[in-house]
This record gives C-alpha cells, structure tokens and sequence, in this order.
C-alpha cells in the first residue's frame, strides 16, 4: 500500500492531501497532479471556476438514508451470540469477556490506535463509516489489560452495508479471484491505521463451508499501544461472509498463535444451532 501526505500552510489551517493507493501507478498520477495545484484568492472561486460550476458541500452524505442503522445488534446469552435478522450464531470462547458499551468506550480511549486509529485523520474516516458499518459484538479476553504489556486479544464482529463499496461484490465462489482480492484489499485497507506495520504480506482465501462462500484474510503486524515504548506484535485472521443484504466480518486479534488458533477454532451456526460451521484450519 502507497501512503503520500502533502502538507501547506494556509492563513491559520494547515491544508492537507492525503492519497492511499495500492497502484504505484496511480500514486505517481496523483501526486503529480497535486504537484500542479492552483491556488487563488476565495473571491476569485466563481471565475476560475467557470459559469457552470456549483457550490460544493462537504460533510453532505450520500449514505444519509442507510437502513444499518435499523439492522438488529443481536443478543448475548452466556457465550453463544445471535441474530436472527442475518440468520447466524456465533460461540465465542467461554471465559471471555463481552465488552458493554461502557468498557468499549473506555477501552476505545486508551487503546484506539488498535481498533480505529490515533490520528484525527482516521478517526473521523472511521465516524463517517459508521453510516455503512454496525459494530454487533466486542469481546476480549480480558477484562483489564495485562500488567506485563502483552496484548488483550478480542473479537470484533461488525456488519458492512455493501451499497457503501460500490463496484465491490461479494464472492460467488472460490475461483472468483477477481472479487476475492478486491474484497480483501478493502477489508485490510479498512481496518489498517497509521500505527500498524504489516511484518508480513497478507494471506488470502476463499472456502465453502455448509454451502456460504467465506473469505479469510490472515496477516501479522505490529503496532504502537498507548504507554508503550516498544512495538506490540499481533496476529489477525479476518472471516468475511455474506448474509441476506449485509456483508459480516470476524476480526481475531490475539497475542500468540495459541489464541488465535483457539479463535479461528470457535463455531458459526447457521439457522440449526445444532449444526456448527467450524472453521477449517489455514493450509500451510
């Protein structure tokens, strides 16, 4: 992934060009054309804009009406998680912890360079998101952050209005390649901060499992915790499915391969509780 930040000083504000990209490409031709900029006094705007512009409003959404914010959270009994609107069950770890909203602002405080970014830049990316995204479950490991600086592991299962990717889809099958890298460059790019470094490039795949396309994105980074000098290394595994007009994506963030292996191990029901969906284990 391209990262290029260009910076000026504008009367009192600090003007800022921020460009992502995965094309090197496509990077050289924005940064080239940011290089050409025109800058001109705000009373000119109208002239140099020509006699058939129009006002821009930025701030003005286009997701205004997203019916996600209607779509049901679900609900927690002992440590199986449902919700009937998107037809699953979910049995996270027993002995975890279920975060209420209280622990999740909390924790949020202290620790979101992790969940949503420390920069004002990515916080505000992640608030005009939640238009498009529902948070339905937090939990972790523990209640408290360990004394001994590792990480706290944690689910987070969140529900994605795909209106919002457009000219995204979902998988039809497991040879859809196209698609499968496209969901998972978005989904990595999505959840990726300024303080995360990948140590390793992403491992992706698509599986059937009880007849539902999965796509599980694998990848280890490190990143910076609030009150630490040196660098938390963490493992992910990222489990994405469709269900009815919502795509759902697992995040598994643990401290060792231990965790993880214990999380990618927890069983998905769909419709029968009866009949778990375990997930199979990564190939080598």
């Amino acid at each position: 992934m391209q990262t290029v930040i260009f910076s000026t000083a504008m009367n009192n504000y600090v003007l800022q060009f921020k460009v992502i990209s995965f094309n090197p490409e496509i990077t050289m031709e924005i940064e080239q054309n940011i290089e050409k900029l025109t800058f001109f006094d705000p009373s000119e705007a109208k002239v140099i804009a020509g006699a058939d512009s129009k006002p821009y409003t930025p701030g003005a959404s286009k997701f205004a009406t997203n019916p996600i914010g209607q779509l049901s959270t679900g609900s927690v009994s002992g440590n199986v998680y449902r919700n009937e609107a998107l037809g699953f069950c979910y049995e996270f770890p027993r002995g975890w912890v279920l975060m209420s909203k209280a622990h999740e602002e909390a924790v949020a405080d202290a620790e979101h360079q992790f969940i949503w970014g420390n920069s004002p830049t990515a916080q505000q990316e992640h608030e005009s998101a939640t238009q498009c995204t529902k948070n339905l479950l937090f939990v972790r490991h523990s209640l408290e952050a360990s004394k001994d600086g590792q990480f706290n592991s944690m689910v987070l299962l969140i529900a994605v209005d795909p209106k919002c990717a457009p000219g995204s889809r979902f998988p039809k099958g497991v040879d859809d390649r196209e698609a499968i890298q496209q969901i998972a460059r978005q989904t990595v790019q999505y959840f990726m901060t300024a303080t995360m470094s990948s140590t390793e490039p992403a491992r992706v795949r698509a599986f059937n499992n009880a007849g539902r396309i999965m796509v599980e994105i694998s990848e280890s980074f490190t990143v910076s915790l609030s009150g630490q000098t040196d660098p938390t290394n963490i493992l992910s595994s990222m489990l994405m499915m469709q269900a009815g007009d919502y795509w759902v994506i697992w995040m598994f963030a643990a401290k060792d391969k231990t965790e993880l292996a214990e999380l990618r191990n927890t069983k998905i029901f769909f419709g029968d509780p009866v009949a778990p969906v375990i997930q199979p284990k990564a190939s080598p």
